[in-house]
This record gives C-alpha cells, sequence and structure tokens, in this order.
C-alpha cells in the first residue's frame, strides 16, 4: 500500500492529536502511553479480521470481544475506543468489505476521538484545581506570629500546672479539637504534585481518586458578631459548617460557657493543612467566633454578656485586652489598630491564678459575673504556635449577668 499526500497528513493529524493529548497529561504519564499501547493492539487485531474472508460474523464476534477487553480494563478512554470499534465492526458486517486504507482510517479516528474524550475532563479538572489553588494558596505564619520570637516575661514562657485538675482539663480540651480530616487531606491534595497527575489523567483509568471538594474546603465567612446576639433557635443546624458547638453538650453553667467560647474561637475546623514544614499552611481561616456563646447554654433567656475580651499575653511587653464592640476576631487584630486597655484588678488578680493552678477564676457578686478563662496551647496548636504544651497563650474575660439567679461567690 502506498502512501498519498492525503495518507502523510493523516498520519500527522493523528500524531498531532496524540502529542497535544500527551502534552495535556504529560509526556511521563505511564497511563496515557499504556492507553496508546493496548489502543494499538486493538485496531491491529480490529484490522486483521475485517480484511479475512468471510469476516462478518468474526468481525462482530471480535468486536464485541474489545468492547468486553475495554470495558473491564476501566479506563474511559480505552472503553470508548472500544465502544467505538465495536460499532464500526457491526457497521462492517453489514457492508461489503472495506478496503485496509478505509480501516486504519476508521481504527486512527476512533483511537483520536477516544484519547481526546479521555483528555478533556482532566484538563477541566486541572483548570479547576489551579483556581482552587489561587484560592486557597501556600500562605507562612511566620510573620504573623512573629511576635512569638521575642524575648519574653519569665512569666510567658514558664508552664506552671501544679494540680491534676489543670492537667485533666487540658487533655479533655485536646480530645474535643476533633480536626477536619477530610477537610485537611483535600487541602494537602491540593499542592500535591502527584495529586495533579492523577486529576490530569482523569479519563485514563485514575477516575476515582477523590477530588478537591469546595463544600468541604469553603468556610462560612467570617462577621461580626454582637455581645448579646440571640443565637439560631435552630443553632444544631445553623452552625453545622463550624462543629465546636455540635461536639459539647450544653450545660447551664458560666465554666461551660467558656468551654464552648474557647473551643469555637480556636475551632480546628479552621487549621487547614500544613503543608512543607512548621507554620506554611494551606486554608487556614483566623481564629474568631462563629455564633454566640449563649447557643451552647441550656437556660440561655437567663444570660445577658455585657462582654468577652481578649486578653493577649504574648504580644505585647505587659499583658493588655483588645476593645471591640463585638465578639473578638483575629484577622482584626493583625493590622494593630485596635486599642487595647491594661488589666483591671479583678484581671491581674485572675491572671496570677492561670499561670499556675486554674484554668477558670469566676467572681460573682448578685447577678453580675466576672470571669477569666484560660486559652492553653493544646498539642494541635504546637502544630503552629511555638512553646510547650499547656503554656498559657491567652485569655478571655467575661464580664456577664445572670437575671433572676444570682450566682454564688
Amino acid at each position: 500500500m502506498r502512501f498519498s499526500i492525503k495518507d502523510l497528513c493523516g498520519i500527522v493529524a493523528f500524531c498531532a492529536v496524540l502529542a497535544w493529548c500527551a502534552s495535556r497529561i504529560g509526556f511521563t504519564h505511564p497511563m496515557f502511553w499504556a492507553f496508546v499501547c493496548v489502543s494499538a493492539v486493538l485496531s491491529a487485531a480490529f484490522v486483521y479480521v475485517a480484511r479475512k474472508e468471510k469476516r462478518g460474523r468474526a468481525t462482530l464476534l471480535v468486536s464485541l470481544l474489545l468492547f468486553l477487553i475495554g470495558s473491564f480494563t476501566g479506563p474511559a478512554a480505552l472503553m470508548l475506543n472500544a465502544f467505538l470499534l465495536f460499532w464500526a465492526g457491526v457497521f462492517g458486517a453489514c457492508r461489503p468489505p472495506l478496503p485496509r486504507r478505509a480501516l486504519v482510517v476508521t481504527v486512527m479516528v476512533c483511537t483520536a476521538i477516544s484519547a481526546v474524550a479521555g483528555t478533556i475532563p482532566g484538563v477541566l479538572a486541572l483548570r479547576t484545581l489551579r483556581e482552587l489553588r489561587q484560592e486557597f494558596p501556600i500562605v507562612s505564619l511566620q510573620e504573623r506570629l512573629g511576635y512569638e520570637q521575642r524575648p519574653r516575661r519569665e512569666a510567658s514562657t514558664a508552664v506552671r500546672i501544679t494540680t491534676g485538675r489543670v492537667l485533666s482539663e487540658l487533655v479533655r480540651f485536646e480530645d474535643s479539637l476533633h480536626t477536619d480530616f477530610f477537610r485537611e487531606a483535600r487541602f494537602k491534595r491540593l499542592h500535591d504534585q502527584q495529586s495533579e497527575r492523577f486529576v490530569r489523567a482523569t479519563g485514563f483509568g485514575v477516575g476515582r481518586m477523590p477530588r478537591p471538594s469546595l463544600a468541604l474546603m469553603r468556610r462560612t465567612p467570617l462577621r461580626d458578631i454582637a455581645f448579646d446576639e440571640e443565637p439560631d433557635k435552630n443553632s444544631d443546624s445553623a452552625y453545622n459548617s463550624w462543629r465546636a458547638l455540635l461536639r459539647l453538650k450544653k450545660k447551664d453553667s458560666v465554666e461551660h460557657l467558656h468551654m464552648v467560647s474557647r473551643n469555637d474561637f480556636l475551632d480546628p475546623v479552621g487549621f487547614g493543612a500544613n503543608i512543607e514544614g512548621i507554620r506554611r499552611v494551606v486554608g487556614f481561616v483566623e481564629h474568631a467566633f462563629h455564633y454566640s456563646p449563649k447557643a451552647g447554654v441550656e437556660d440561655r433567656e437567663t444570660w445577658h454578656i455585657e462582654r468577652i475580651e481578649l486578653v493577649s499575653l504574648l504580644k505585647f511587653d505587659e499583658p493588655r485586652v483588645y476593645l471591640l464592640d463585638h465578639l473578638p476576631r483575629m484577622d482584626q487584630f493583625s493590622g494593630g489598630d485596635v486599642p487595647t486597655r491594661p488589666l483591671d484588678d479583678f484581671e491581674s488578680d485572675a491572671l496570677s491564678r492561670l499561670w499556675t493552678d486554674e484554668d477558670i477564676v469566676v467572681r460573682s457578686v448578685e447577678h453580675d459575673v466576672r470571669m477569666l478563662g484560660s486559652l492553653r496551647a493544646a498539642k494541635q496548636c504546637l502544630e503552629c504556635h511555638q512553646g510547650p504544651r499547656g503554656a498559657l497563650l491567652g485569655a478571655f474575660s467575661y464580664q456577664l449577668r445572670r437575671v433572676g439567679r444570682p450566682k454564688e461567690s
């Protein structure tokens, strides 16, 4: 069989299609070349049988066999190629024999269509992957947490947990900080080159690998929450994207109010994933309140939250209290324009007890309640924060009022 200019153009076009597919998938990707090799074998078998005498039944049987082989081997592109060859065999069995040139053109067209159809899903998935990488880049927390490198007062560097009660509470706190494994795993895959290779070759046998999911990766945007905001009556579903509330049972005590506040503020759903070493993360969301702490108490109508303020122990030379007109949000503190105040007498006295043998200090005068609750470094926090486990990173200062139910001192 002699080759004409038209034949050469067809061969060049076919090779160009395969080269384009390989460039999108990766010239070194084994799955693509495995598809090419198996497709070449299927095509050669199809042409050989279709040229034999009494080829009608033989073509149908071989086409059916090729279709079954393609179906069981799994890759979508190979299944499509076998499917096209099957119907080409059905068409060929119903008409006079086709010349060899026409058969070769048929199998080349089937292979090219299958290769392009297998490549396009990977191209679209890779485009989505790159958009997600722009939305969730690898960021460094080094500058944000640079204040931890400064020389600190002795009280800030020492951990002097002297009671088993504080230690047991730390263990319980760590147990309650369940990380979102699926969200973390998807963030790690997002910037993993091996994952990208799978995404590129989606149509060539690796389509079952889990893809990054926006539903799991995106979080409800942070918002300013008033100190005494009434929580949603359907709070169990309203706060589903931030699960700290769902992990703690509702109890009617000021101590539990602090546990709800602490777990919400430090919710590991927003931790994201550590990439390429310490303090390089993907998907990190600044610590903040996501709902009213009153949603975590039983008799919420009797509580009035006048203020909840964050006490900074590490950023300034002396402990300072951030002043906001709503519940604390760490993303609003990075600019350095949030005013602060020194600790008052109650906070100074309570803080000295938090350093040593207390987690929560409460003072009640009739209906008015003052409370200082610790924010300690759980083991999950040490992936980004420096310091020993149990170190006091900060505290919440509460001004509460419980209507109609005076609390004993």
